[in-house]
């Protein structure tokens, strides 16, 4: 049985989810995994106008799509609706939890055009990586994904993955890619890959990402950031 998350829902909150109603222009959220260069991203994000996009929130949209998923599991199980019934039955109550993770995790301001987190607990488990996606293009409205990947012989022996063995961290993170990039081919206008390797490398490269954001890409800018960013590091 598909996961009632896969149904279709409305992506346009009624008026009193009003904390979901709040970004002029919706969410981004960035998809990655620990020493991607996240940080660098993050920075890059927030550099545009009316962007905020937060760090790390030790996996709380995680939590509040499994809650949701398993009210419409129980509600198909007990045979009084079908999976997409049960994800519209249900639909109120996952814009409720979309709206407080708003509200209380991303903390809306008023000039915000566009909210979102970086987050990289996704490695390793692709079913709850499917899950929070799910959950997160069903209820934020305009919702984009980006996804930050790295060389993984730059990644294996640092941070946390040196205390893991190499070939199950290869594996992990090869898994992760073939992941993204299967969202970003049968979806390009909500997913966008990107190579750490390849902007730090030219700057130029980041042009693409703010094509998919519809955002005004200024290179020198862009130039100064990360020269800054290296100079400070």
């Amino acid at each position: 049985m598909n996961s009632p998350l896969q149904s279709e829902t409305t992506n346009t909150p009624a008026p009193y989810f009003k904390y979901l109603s709040g970004p002029s222009k919706g969410f981004v959220f960035v998809i990655t995994y620990a020493r991607s260069g996240d940080l660098l991203l993050q920075e890059i994000l927030n550099s545009i106008s009316g962007y905020r996009i937060h760090g790390q929130n030790g996996g709380a949209l995680q939590h509040i799509a499994k809650i949701w998923e398993d009210a419409a599991n129980e509600l198909h199980s007990q045979g009084s609706a079908n999976s997409q019934n049960a994800a519209m039955t249900l639909a109120p109550l996952g814009l409720s939890l979309a709206d407080g993770f708003v509200k209380n995790i991303l903390s809306p301001q008023e000039n915000d055009r566009v909210l979102g987190f970086r987050e990289i607990c996704y490695v390793g488990d692709e079913d709850d990586l499917n899950r929070q996606i799910s959950f997160a293009r069903l209820f934020f409205p305009n919702a984009k994904f980006v996804f930050n990947i790295r060389r993984r012989s730059d990644v294996i022996n640092r941070g946390p993955w040196a205390k893991k063995n190499d070939g199950l961290v290869n594996r992990q993170l090869k898994e992760f890619e073939n992941a993204a990039f299967d969202y970003v081919a049968k979806d390009p206008e909500t997913f966008f890959s990107l190579r750490y390797g390849s902007y730090v490398k030219d700057v130029e490269n980041l042009e693409p990402l703010f094509d998919f954001l519809d955002e005004p890409f200024n290179l020198s800018e862009m130039e100064n950031l990360l020269s800054d960013k290296f100079n400070r590091a």
